[in-house]
């Protein structure tokens, strides 16, 4: 890759040669965004292989293809992980868990 990158630089007609290293979409320096196969992805997510096969077919996210095998940006997982988390919640008649534990009889 670096021999590349110096041809193109030594190069009399300029050249601009892409890197092959996945950025953020935001563009920050530095930061590589590493690509998941399906079973890591699915393991990140907590969630089953064929519930993450029926997400792609439903276009919650998107994937490609090499070699016949998916993988996945580790920061559409993130956000994805993020937008399907909900914070607990108590139900108010009840007062919580222990609360209603305590006082059964049993």
């Amino acid at each position: 890759m670096a021999l590349l990158e110096q041809l193109a630089a030594s190069s009399q007609v300029p050249i601009t040669f892409p890197s092959l290293v996945d950025r953020e979409p935001s563009g920050a320096a530095g930061t590589v965004d590493r690509w998941l196969e399906h079973t890591e992805a699915a393991k990140f997510l907590g969630i089953s292989k064929s519930t993450l096969y029926r997400y792609v077919c439903q276009q919650r996210i998107g994937c490609r293809k090499i070699a016949g095998r998916l993988e996945y940006r580790q920061s559409a997982l993130e956000r994805l992980k993020e937008n399907k988390t909900r914070p607990a919640r108590l139900s108010p008649d009840t007062g919580g868990i222990l609360r209603s534990a305590l006082s059964s009889d049993k």
